[in-house]
């Protein structure tokens, strides 16, 4: 966020991306336990607070050539049905080189394992 607005204070505009679509379906970090699970409502919260935050720190002025923008993955993701995901996303990676990460293979192995 501190990079965004030097950016920002240099004449640039900065782009934040919020990661609604992410948090609804977690992520395959390092953790050993999988992320809470959230309800749409609770993510929007989340959302809506994270915004709130980041207008705090940078200037979102449409006006202004240097003015923020706020992005939200969910509203690329949001209305994606599996196939059109498959197609789109899915297509570029292979789940054989997903499954062997270090990230996500201890996950599987433990017991009652999942992403």
């Amino acid at each position: 966020i501190i990079t965004l607005r030097r950016f920002q204070k240099a004449g640039f505009r900065p782009i934040a991306l919020i990661g609604g679509a992410t948090g609804l379906v977690g992520d395959p970090s390092f953790r050993s336990n999988e992320r809470p699970v959230l309800s749409k409502e609770e993510l929007d919260k989340n959302v809506a607070g994270i915004e709130e935050d980041l207008r705090k720190l940078l200037d979102f002025d449409d006006g202004m050539d240097t003015g923020a923008k706020l992005v939200n993955n969910y509203d690329w993701f949001g209305n994606m049905n599996l196939l059109d995901f498959f197609r789109t996303v899915g297509y570029h990676f292979r789940v054989g080189k997903m499954l062997a990460r270090d990230s996500v293979k201890p996950r599987l192995d433990a017991e009652g394992g999942g992403l």
